[in-house]
């Protein structure tokens, strides 16, 4: 007994041994952040921007520069929250408008169906979307026979888990926007002769803006984090489907990976971090700006 405590006091003590202790310092990731550093081939070396403000007392994180394999799987995972946020806030835009403003029977029924992502397991999500949308289901042959259309274990699904999981998030903030926004503006316009949509476009748009804009933001920061409902629905296929998260959780099993894992950890956090400040501010703006 006094054997095994001793030897945990000694690795304890032992700084090789300790786990790394890092931090994350905001202003220089700021400012570097106005740098834009470029490779060879003239693409955007975003890693650099975050980088310069993560320090760690460990050897390996502070010396080796990230590989190629990390660089393709954090530039797949911004591309796949860029495309799948860009998609999704035009209906996120759509959604929240009834929501806010519509008065149906039918929409306790529509609300919950779209907060099921928030309460539901992100892996129930993307298993039913494979049950619907896989190759052997009725939808998704006719979609492959009929455009060649493939929702499973590739670009496509990562895209679509990262909507179906992130929609619920902008629903919410933007729904809370057009509230927030007097109908009385809208039905002025009306009387000077605007049509509905002229009005909606001119008036009741501009005024949600930053409202919609912190909606986006959130549901990006959630597409960056995905994990259960891509890993169910696009696989773990490095080099094709693998994003952060999934890369995080195969090397936490490899022997000797914790170098990676730690580079990724500190990227993913200081990027969430300033997606949620984003989102935040301009959701403070939106209050200050319709109060």
């Amino acid at each position: 007994m006094k054997l095994c405590i001793a030897r945990a006091y000694k690795n304890v003590s032992n700084p090789q041994t300790r786990p790394p202790k890092c931090t994350i310092n905001a202003p220089r990731i700021l400012n570097s952040a106005l740098v834009f550093k470029t490779r060879q081939d003239g693409t955007l070396n975003a890693f650099n921007m975050v980088l310069p403000g993560i320090s760690c007392n460990h050897a390996p994180l502070r010396n080796k520069q990230m590989s190629s394999a990390e660089i393709g799987v954090i530039w797949l995972t911004l591309k796949t929250a860029m495309v799948s946020t860009a998609l999704s806030t035009p209906v996120a835009i759509w959604l929240g408008w009834i929501m806010a403003r519509r008065t149906t029977r039918f929409k306790p029924v529509l609300e919950a169906f779209i907060s099921m992502p928030l309460v539901v397991p992100p892996v129930v999500t993307g298993y039913l979307l494979l049950i619907v949308l896989g190759k052997n289901s009725t939808l998704g042959n006719a979609l492959f026979n009929l455009f060649g259309w493939q929702f499973t274990f590739n670009f496509a699904a990562l895209v679509l888990a990262s909507m179906v999981v992130a929609l619920p998030l902008s629903v919410r903030a933007i729904r809370n926007a057009f509230e927030m926004v007097e109908p009385a503006y809208q039905n002025v316009a009306a009387t000077l002769g605007a049509p509905p949509h002229a009005a909606f476009f001119r008036v009741t748009l501009p005024l949600a803006l930053p409202g919609i804009i912190s909606g986006t933001v959130l549901s990006f920061a959630r597409s960056l984090g995905e994990f259960g409902a891509t890993i169910t629905l696009a696989g773990n296929i490095s080099g094709k489907t693998q994003t952060v998260a999934l890369m995080i959780y195969s090397n936490m099993q490899v022997p000797g990976a914790e170098t990676q894992v730690w580079r990724l950890v500190g990227f993913s956090l200081v990027l969430s971090l300033l997606a949620i400040a984003a989102s935040e501010w301009f959701a403070r703006k939106n209050r200050f700006q319709n109060k």
